[in-house]
């Protein structure tokens, strides 16, 4: 075969064989979010490396089969099943990745995980700080210096230390004492995510709604209503009574929170099209 002719079906090759390693990485990086939402993190670990391997670029938004868009950050589910199993030092590592710490702040649900991830490692690590300071040396007597003797015994000086002095309450000054801060996503919140992005849409919609209010409820109100909206589109046969589904959970999130929108970054076009067109 002439050599023009082997560059040509090299170069072939290549772009036949490309968009399915890329697709090889993102199924990697599926599965690994399917481990997730099962709690097995050892799995997580293995897939996510795996995708890492492949691509180590995170992004906001890509579409990883079908009709299915998703984040691609494997650093935070790297941090995430390193923090499930009470590893915070690798935690910590990972959601301040360089690459995907700015990508993580752009997506809410992440960045709420990891936050929240961050401040229980952050209070565990300076809990378990080992103590370096040590005593000053002790200073040799001098000429002139006086010393103990039984009638002029020694006088104890308290340390001084640096420590404030606690706050005392008045009649007209109360002590207020804080409040230690909560999760930024509650926890039927970050299962519902969890199950919505490893595609376990029926799952998403099995839970229930209850113990949420405000931002919180909304949110899910949308996720129920784009898992309604994705099953739709995988049975045909239902699609009707799905999408009728669909639109009521879009209802619902605008009646607890009257200006929420899906997503762009997160949600796909077709699902943001049906959103904005239910009344």
């Amino acid at each position: 075969m002439p050599a023009s002719r082997r560059v040509l079906a090299a170069a072939l090759l290549l772009a036949l064989a490309a968009p399915e390693s890329v697709l090889a990485d993102y199924r990697a990086y599926a599965r690994g979010q399917e481990a997730a939402a099962d709690g097995d993190w050892a799995e997580v670990e293995q897939e996510m490396q795996q995708a890492l391997a492949a691509n180590p670029d995170p992004k906001v938004r890509v579409k990883l089969y079908g009709q299915r868009f998703a984040p691609y950050v494997p650093q935070y589910y790297l941090g995430l099943a390193a923090y499930r199993q009470n590893d915070c030092a690798t935690a910590m590592r990972w959601f301040g990745d360089a690459a995907a710490a700015p990508v993580i702040a752009q997506v809410p649900e992440f960045r709420g995980v990891a936050d929240a991830a961050r401040g229980d490692c952050n209070a565990k690590l300076a809990a378990n700080k080992p103590v370096t300071d040590k005593p000053p040396p002790a200073t040799p007597d001098r000429p002139g210096t006086d010393k103990p003797t039984p009638d002029k015994p020694v006088v104890q000086v308290p340390p001084v230390t640096n420590k404030p002095t606690p706050p005392v309450a008045t009649p007209d000054k109360p002590v207020v004492v804080p409040t230690p801060s909560t999760p930024a996503v509650p926890a039927a919140l970050q299962t519902a995510l969890q199950q919505w992005l490893a595609g376990r849409y029926r799952d998403v919609v099995a839970g229930g709604t209850s113990g949420l209010q405000g931002k919180a409820l909304a949110h899910l109100h949308l996720l129920r209503a784009s898992a309604y909206f994705a099953q739709s589109e995988i049975d045909p046969a239902n699609a009707a009574a799905l999408r009728a589904s669909a639109a009521q959970e879009v209802r619902n999130a605008r009646r607890v929170q009257a200006a929420i929108v899906p997503d762009a970054g997160f949600h796909s076009p077709r699902f943001r099209a049906f959103f904005a067109a239910t009344r």
